[in-house]
């Protein structure tokens, strides 16, 4: 278990100046992905020339209208540019092998588990994700720049990093914890943060990897640049329940198109008193996602009895969750409402056993449309090989999470279930090129859903159309948690003094 990301170091009382030329490879990336060579298949994606993608993807998807596939391509997302799609591969009931999106996130993690395309230059990738969401050609260089994070320190302080070497000057690495702080608050949609030597600076741009429930500590709208900003998470880059209903939205916008964003059924707006009706109707086993958590926590796999009375019996916060059809093996008993897909698995171990992995496929938008930015896998801790029985956990077999919650506020990670796009480990996935370039597609449309759901929460002005989020997220306990945050309008709020 890797402990990457200390309580303590949120709880600083300063934020810290970071100076350029001290970017150490060792501090940003997991030892294995430092010294992996990444895999071929990997390395020519990533590099591959656009057009040559495209044109890839249309010989492979021919029900595709090109012009609807370059619309895609080349969608200019005001509100979420920097994103990370988990997808599962899977077959259908008909045996075509496809990519399901199982959801999209605000604040990605995956450059510290990514082997260097260069191993010259091994901070080139975080390079890339700040040089274009907070230098993009135009952008204002001047005034003073921040990372924000609650989590992920090594993967925060690499992109801080980086962005001090791009710009030749010191940025700032601001810690902003889910608890009152006085040293970084919001003064009429300006950021300010305390400094040790240099007292209250304003932000002119910040790049945000915060990620426990961050609207309880952001204004929507802010006079700071701010990537991304907070109105991604609340339209479905940290809300499961917006996110469901903003690519049922963008599927009824695309029919025709050949373009479809590929999910298992969902059911949104489930009471937990009506959860298990639901899932005896998917046939006894599903997943039920508490809609406004993540990193793993508050997704519970249902296969057994037992599995949905500890769902019932936790303690969940919220009042309505998301309930997804499950994914079982291709050995699993049939199940009806659950056979739309069934995992593929990674290639047999040298026991013949298959695993569960997911992959993340990060992506950043550019002037020149969307590239993939970090691609890696986490596998599940058990095998896929039979459904599980017996009141035995679900979630070591389908479960791929890697971090962990720690007793003192800080976070681990299981970093024995990652799996690298390494010239040694990428093969395990069984999966191909043309694997990633459906991946990357996928994951562009779920940006796409989630950009046009952001814009329809605001005002023209710029603020919350509180209306418009209610719709979407019916839950009392999650509105009074923007209710009594930074969101009351801008100015000091729950990340004020």
């Amino acid at each position: 278990m890797y402990p990457s990301m200390p309580a303590a170091e949120l709880r600083r009382a300063f934020a810290v100046e970071i100076h350029p030329g001290r970017f150490r490879p060792e501090a940003h990336f997991y030892p294995r992905a430092r010294e992996a060579t990444i895999h071929r298949t990997v390395a020519a994606f990533l590099e591959a020339d656009p057009a040559a993608l495209r044109r890839r993807y249309l010989e492979r998807h021919p029900e595709v209208a090109p012009h609807e596939l370059d619309a895609v391509w080349r969608y200019a997302p005001r509100h979420l540019r920097w994103a990370g799609g988990d997808l599962f591969a899977a077959r259908t009931a008909e045996g075509r092998r496809e990519m399901v999106l199982i959801e999209t996130n605000s604040c990605p993690s995956g450059m510290k588990s990514m082997p260097a395309l260069d191993r010259a230059h091994p901070d080139a990738g975080y390079r890339r994700v700040v040089e274009h969401l907070l230098l993009p050609p135009g952008a204002n260089t001047d005034g003073e720049f921040a990372i924000l994070y609650d989590k992920n320190f090594a993967e925060v302080s690499g992109y801080a990093h980086a962005l001090a070497d791009v710009l030749g000057r010191p940025v700032h690495l601001v810690p902003v914890p889910d608890e009152e702080t006085d040293h970084v608050w919001f003064d009429g949609g300006r950021l300010l943060f305390r400094t040790e030597s240099r007292g209250v600076l304003h932000a002119t741009a910040a790049l945000r990897y915060v990620t426990q429930r961050p609207w309880n500590r952001f204004p929507v709208r802010t006079e700071t640049t701010i990537v991304n900003p907070i109105v991604a998470c609340l339209a479905g880059g940290r809300n499961k329940l917006a996110a469901a209903k903003a690519y049922d939205l963008y599927n009824e916008a695309a029919r025709g198109s050949g373009l479809r964003i590929r999910t298992p059924e969902t059911v949104c707006d489930v009471p937990k008193r009506e959860v298990p009706d639901l899932v005896e109707q998917f046939g006894g086993s599903a997943v039920v996602k508490v809609p406004y958590a993540n990193a793993g926590q508050g997704v519970f796999t249902i296969t057994s009895p037992f599995e949905l009375e500890h769902f019932m019996a936790a303690d969940t916060r919220y009042a309505k969750f998301v309930v997804q059809a499950l994914l079982g093996g291709t050995t699993w008993p049939p199940n009806s409402r659950n056979a739309t897909y069934r995992h593929t698995g990674m290639r047999p171990d040298a026991n013949g056993h298959r695993f569960v992995a997911d992959l993340r496929m990060g992506v950043v938008a550019t002037d020149a449309g969307f590239i993939p930015s970090a691609i890696y896998a986490r596998k599940a801790a058990r095998p896929l090989d039979v459904m599980p029985s017996d009141g035995s956990p679900s979630w070591d077999i389908l479960g791929t999470n890697l971090s962990i919650a720690q007793a003192d506020g800080g976070w681990a990670a299981e970093t024995e279930r990652l799996v690298l796009a390494s010239e040694t480990e990428f093969d395990d996935l069984d999966l191909d090129g043309d694997d990633l370039l459906d991946a990357f597609v996928q994951t562009i449309l779920a940006v796409i859903a989630i950009d046009r759901m952001a814009g329809g929460m605001l005002l023209p002005d710029g603020e919350l159309d509180r209306e418009a989020l209610k719709r979407a997220n019916d839950d009392d306990v999650f509105l009074d948690e923007l209710a009594t945050g930074a969101l009351r309008g801008g100015g000091q709020g729950r990340a004020g003094r």
